[in-house]
């Protein structure tokens, strides 16, 4: 079989997606753990690091689709999905204790804490509205609830990431 630009883009953002749906399907216990050792830190700290950074991917390649015109549908519905699925706990991810070491996480997410977590349901919020509008097909739609997750992800990046 040829493969095109079209399908690649496809085998990406699948790969992606499930890529991302691993992670979280392995690492919750390191990421909920509250009594942690210095190992245990690092692995937490690296844990969340992954699961961001995939999520940072998703994003991007969301952009890709949306700014290149890529078709609606498959292509962008995995990626939408996966920012639902990796959107319900982020919370999860900054237990007590993994601020310190090489992380990005300002103290602000332990601090004010409430905060955190309402920027946090914000995204996650905002994330399966995304996921919601690419289901509906509706183009206007789609950019604008892009839009607005992106927002999301900024103003929590504003106030808790250095």
């Amino acid at each position: 079989m040829m493969r095109t630009k079209k399908t690649t883009r496809l085998s990406l953002a699948l790969t992606g997606a499930l890529a991302l749906g691993g992670l979280l399907a392995t690492g919750p216990g390191i990421a909920h753990s509250q009594e942690q050792s210095g190992g245990e830190v690092e692995a937490a700290i690296k844990y969340r690091q992954s699961v961001m950074s995939v999520l940072g991917g998703v994003m991007g390649t969301t952009v890709g689709q949306l700014r290149d015109g890529i078709a609606y549908g498959p292509e962008l519905q995995p990626m939408a999905e996966a920012l639902a699925a990796a959107s319900g706990d982020i919370p999860a991810l900054f237990p007590e204790g993994t601020g310190e070491g090489e992380t990005d996480a300002l103290p602000a997410v332990w601090e004010e804490r409430e905060a955190f977590e309402e920027a946090a349901a914000t995204f996650d919020e905002q994330a399966r509205a995304f996921a919601e509008a690419v289901a509906g097909g509706e183009r206007a739609e789609i950019f604008q609830s892009f839009r607005d997750l992106g927002e999301a992800c900024k103003s929590c990046h504003e106030d808790f990431r250095d």
